[in-house]
C-alpha cells in the first residue's frame, strides 16, 4: 500500500495528535537523544557526539523538505517508507509573526546570524535575517501543525534546508539528513549531518576494532573501484579525455570543486571559497622542487571558472589540466591535493597519498594529512615524493563506509531499507565506540551527558 502524501501550504490545518504538549513538540523528548563524550581528542580531532536514537512504531508521520531533482524526491521518499504518512514540504514560504511557544529558540537564532554573517553591508545582512527569520517561523509552524516524528531533508547544510533541520531540532523532533556518498551505488543517511558534520567517529580504533570482527574482507571495498566514473562536463572548457599522460613529469593532482558547493562554503575550513583555494595552490607550488609540479583541474559542474588566474601563475610548477579525465589523472599522480572534494577520498581507490586543506571527515589517522596552514603547505610540498599513509587503516575505514555506513541507492529505491535501519545502523555504531572507548581510556574520563 502507498503512502500517503500531502502537499502542505500555510493553510493547512492538521488534528492535533495525542501525547504532544501546547508547543506541538512531544512530553518527553520523543529523539532520546544521549551524546557520549570522550575527555581524550585523538589526533586534535574534537570527540563525536553520538546520537542514541530508539526506533519508531510503524505508522509514523514524515515531514519531507522537497527537492527539484525527482531522483532526491523519489530518495527520500523510499527511505521515509511506503508505510508511514508522508508530508511533502515543496517550498519554504515567510511567516511575518512566530508561531506561539516557539518564539526565538537559541539554535536557530545562532544558526540565522551564522547565514547572514558573510554579507558586508549591515543593510544586506539585515535584510537577509529577516528573510531567514520568517522563513523559520514559517518552517516552525508547518512542523508544529503537521507533528511528524521525523524530518527528512537532502543535504540540509545551508539557507533554509538548513534552517529546516535546526528547526526541526529545536523542536525536538528526528532529523535525517540525506547526500550523495563519495562511493559508487550508495547513498548518505545520516541522523547528526553529512559530509564533515556526519556522525562518523574519527578514531581509527573504533574502525579497527569493527574490521576485526565485521568478517568483511580486508580489500573487499577495492571490488566498487570499477565503477569509478568521472562527472559529465556541463562546459566547454573542461573534458574527459582518455589521453596517455604518464610522459609528462611528477605531479600533485589539485582537483578543484564547485564555488558554490556547501563543502567549500560551509567546510572550507580557513580557505572559505574556491578562489582562496586556488590562490593558496599558485602561491605554494614555488615549494615544490625541480621536476614536480601541482596539475589543477576544475570541476566540470561549475559555471565560474578560474582559467585566467591559473593562467598568470602557470609555468613549470603549476599547470591546468582541464581535458583529461579526471581518475586518469588521479591515477598517474604521485599524490592529490584538494580542500575536501569527493576525489580525495576516492583516490584512495588508486593507493595515492591524500592532503587536505579544509574539513573532510576522512582525513585522521593513517588515511590523509591535513595541512592546517600555509606553512604545513609549503613543507608537504618541499618533500612530495613521501608515502606516509596507512593500507590497514583505509581498508578498515573504506569497508565500514561501503558495507556499514552508506546505504546501497538500490535497495532504498527498493525499499529494502528505511528509517528504522538507520537508527539500528546508528545505535549499533555507538555500542562499538562506547566499547572502544571504555577499553581505551579509563572511567573517570568518560561521560555520558544529556544535551
Amino acid at each position: 500500500m502507498s503512502a500517503d502524501i500531502h502537499e502542505l501550504n500555510p493553510g493547512t490545518a492538521i488534528n492535533p495528535r495525542k501525547g504532544t504538549n501546547a508547543a506541538g513538540t512531544a512530553d518527553k523528548d520523543i529523539t532520546g537523544r544521549h551524546f557520549l563524550r570522550s575527555a581524550h581528542v585523538p589526533d586534535g580531532h574534537p570527540s563525536k557526539r553520538l546520537l542514541r536514537i530508539e526506533p519508531i512504531e510503524a505508522g509514523y508521520r514524515a515531514l519531507i523538505r522537497g527537492h527539484s531533482r525527482d531522483r532526491i524526491n523519489a530518495l527520500q521518499r523510499a527511505i521515509a517508507g511506503a508505510s508511514a504518512t508522508q508530508i511533502h514540504m515543496p517550498h519554504t514560504g515567510i511567516k511575518f509573526f512566530p508561531p506561539k511557544t516557539f518564539g526565538h529558540q537559541a539554535r536557530t537564532k545562532r544558526v540565522i546570524d551564522e547565514l547572514v554573517a558573510p554579507y558586508p553591508r549591515a543593510a544586506k545582512r539585515y535584510v537577509k535575517k529577516m528573510i531567514y527569520r520568517g522563513q523559520a517561523w514559517f518552517i516552525a509552524a508547518l512542523m508544529m501543525r503537521s507533528k511528524p516524528d521525523v524530518c527528512i531533508c537532502w543535504n540540509g547544510v545551508r539557507g533554509h534546508r538548513r534552517l529546516f533541520m535546526d528547526v526541526a531540532q529545536d523542536l525536538g523532533m528526528i532529523h535525517l539528513y540525506m547526500e550523495e556518498a563519495p562511493i559508487p551505488g550508495r547513498i548518505t543517511c545520516d541522523l547528526a549531518g553529512v559530509n564533515f558534520e556526519n556522525s562518523l567517529p574519527r578514531r581509527m580504533d573504533f574502525y579497527r576494532a569493527w574490521q576485526s570482527f565485521s568478517g568483511v574482507a580486508p580489500q573487499a571495498w577495492r571490488a566498487l573501484s570499477n565503477d569509478l566514473v568521472a562527472r559529465q562536463t556541463v562546459h566547454p572548457y573542461t573534458a574527459q579525455e582518455r589521453r596517455d599522460i604518464s610522459g609528462e613529469g611528477k605531479y600533485i593532482f589539485c582537483p578543484l570543486q564547485v564555488p558554490t558547493d556547501s563543502q567549500v562554503v560551509s567546510f572550507g575550513g580557513r580557505l572559505k571559497s574556491m578562489q582562496a583555494y586556488v590562490a593558496e595552490l599558485c602561491d605554494a607550488a614555488n615549494a615544490l622542487p625541480r621536476g614536480w609540479h601541482l596539475r589543477i583541474k576544475e570541476h566540470p559542474s561549475s559555471k565560474i571558472t578560474f582559467q585566467d588566474i591559473i593562467a598568470k601563475h602557470a609555468g613549470e610548477k603549476l599547470k591546468l589540466d582541464n581535458k583529461t579525465d579526471t581518475f586518469l589523472q588521479v591515477k598517474h599522480a604521485q599524490s592529490v591535493l584538494t580542500l575536501n572534494s569527493s576525489v580525495g577520498i576516492q583516490s584512495f581507490y588508486f593507493d595515492k597519498p591524500v592532503m587536505t586543506l579544509g574539513q573532510a571527515f576522512w582525513d585522521f589517522g593513517g588515511l590523509a594529512e591535513h595541512l592546517p596552514t600555509g606553512e604545513a603547505l609549503r613543507e608537504a610540498l618541499s618533500k612530495p615524493d613521501r608515502s606516509w599513509f596507512s593500507t590497514g587503516d583505509r581498508d578498515a575505514f573504506m569497508n565500514y563506509l561501503t558495507y556499514a555506513y552508506y546505504m546501497v541507492e538500490q535497495d532504498v529505491v527498493l525499499g529494502k531499507v528505511g528509517l528504522n535501519d538507520i537508527i539500528m545502523r546508528a545505535k549499533r555504531r555507538d555500542t562499538l565506540l562506547d566499547h572502544v572507548l571504555r577499553e581505551t581510556h579509563p572511567t573517570g574520563q568518560i561521560a555520558d551527558v544529556m544535551v
